[in-house]
């Protein structure tokens, strides 16, 4: 980013967490379609817990996520990995 040039707050927090976690494109998150930034499951596991905010990629079956949610993130995870293996 140039200097003198602006950014929005979600531009300053995403650089400012790349910056101070040394976080690496495609092996800690990847950017979706529609610009959400997505921590992948090695950067998840390397952090060495559950958050409870329902990652997409929660590699600890979203265990701090409160019912019923985590029943319906569990159950869109399995219905989704059955559809990858058609």
């Amino acid at each position: 980013m140039k200097a003198g040039t602006t950014c929005n707050p979600p531009e300053i927090f995403f650089l400012l967490f790349t910056f101070e976690f040394e976080m690496r494109a495609g092996r800690d998150y990847y950017i979706t379609d529609d610009g959400l930034l997505v921590f992948t499951a090695v950067y998840l596991s390397d952090r060495g817990y559950c958050c409870g905010n329902g990652c997409l990629n929660c590699p600890y079956d979203y265990m701090k996520v409160p019912e019923p949610k985590r029943s319906q993130l569990l159950e869109k995870r399995g219905s989704d990995e059955g559809r990858e293996k058609e």
